[in-house]
């Protein structure tokens, strides 16, 4: 049997997927696993976890839980983002660049040879090659799945959006000045489509910020799919990197930081993870500068000991002023031996 923590790193998330772990009270550290809002697995005390599925079953968004003899915090797990960009030309590469950097998996598809090393090149996780037409009709797509449709010349912008329209997506965004989309919007209704269809569709795409070069409408494209995702519950502290890890050496020894409670300003929202190897290696963030950095003297300590041990952070004093800690707001962060 597989201990709690390869369990977790080998979770779905499309299975609805939430994590308790108690912070205070019997039990510190012990976790329980809940597969659409039923008791999976636990390391410790299956009555009482299993006691607590009625309380969780509505609750949609991580949070952390004040019960009588314990306080706990509950992780609800979402997909990861996955995008999938029709154009692999000028627009697309700097847009592939800044959504690595948001550890977003990226799918690029062009019909032109000899543009998946310039996808590639950009980050891009996987490039296919063909023929527009074909490659939409068979594509597989769910709520988490963002389309950015940036084609050359606009050629088969047209052809991509009306074979993934009536798919599932979270996000479609399609490049095109106002006057060329405008004309579209009516050939669109035209072809039987609906205006309740049109009206998801982001386009021109990006926010307004009047960009002109590849790189502005990269910032402008991030941006608006950057305000649609965190209208949605999508946090997820497990983030592919560190499930990657944890996937790739599950015997090595691991720590994890997580942040289990925030206040005002704070640079990192509630279930942000850092997972740090026993060769100080460190994956993910709880929040950077001075902060991090003791976070992770700390992870050392738990390390050698086993112990686990939280970690509280002002950052509304003089001296988180003086050392650049600037984002204002109280953090604490729990560090347990994974």
């Amino acid at each position: 049997m597989k201990s709690i923590n390869q369990e977790i790193s080998h979770l779905d998330p499309k299975e609805n997927i939430k994590i308790l772990t108690i912070l205070e009270g019997e039990g510190l550290g012990t976790k329980a696993i809940y597969k659409d809002n039923t008791l999976f697995q636990t390391d410790g005390n299956r009555d009482y976890f299993a006691g607590l599925e009625n309380s969780i079953k509505d609750i949609q968004k991580s949070r952390k839980l004040e019960l009588e003899d314990r306080t706990l915090i509950l992780e609800v797990l979402n997909p990861d983002i996955n995008v999938i960009i029709f154009g692999a030309g000028h627009v697309s590469l700097p847009v592939i660049k800044l959504l690595k950097e948001m550890e977003m998996h990226v799918t690029v598809y062009d019909d032109r040879e000899g543009f998946d090393e310039w996808a590639y090149g950009a980050g891009a996780d996987k490039v296919v090659i063909g023929n527009y037409d074909e490659l939409t009709k068979n594509i597989e797509s769910d709520e988490n799945t963002y389309f950015i449709i940036v084609t050359q010349g606009h050629s088969s912008d047209e052809v991509c959006l009306e074979n993934i329209i009536e798919k599932p997506f979270g996000y479609i965004g399609m490049i095109g000045s106002r006057h060329r989309i405008r004309h579209y919007h009516e050939r669109f209704l035209e072809k039987g489509f609906t205006e309740e269809q049109w009206e998801k569709i982001h386009t021109p795409i990006g926010l307004p910020i009047k960009a002109n070069t590849p790189f502005e409408i990269a910032v402008s494209i991030l941006a608006e799919i950057i305000q649609v995702k965190n209208t949605k519950v999508t946090e997820k502290g497990y983030i592919s990197k560190i499930v990657e890890i944890m996937q790739e050496n599950p015997e090595g020894e691991y720590v994890m930081a997580t942040v289990v409670e925030r206040r005002g300003s704070a640079p990192r929202d509630l279930g942000a993870k850092m997972l740090v190897a026993a060769n100080g290696d460190f994956y993910g963030t709880v929040g950077g500068g001075k902060m991090e950095r003791r976070v992770l003297d700390e992870a050392k300590e738990v390390m050698k000991t086993g112990s686990p041990l939280f970690h509280y952070h002002d950052m509304t004093n003089v001296e988180a002023w003086e050392t650049s800690s600037v984002c204002g707001g109280k953090m604490r962060v729990f560090i347990e031996k994974m």
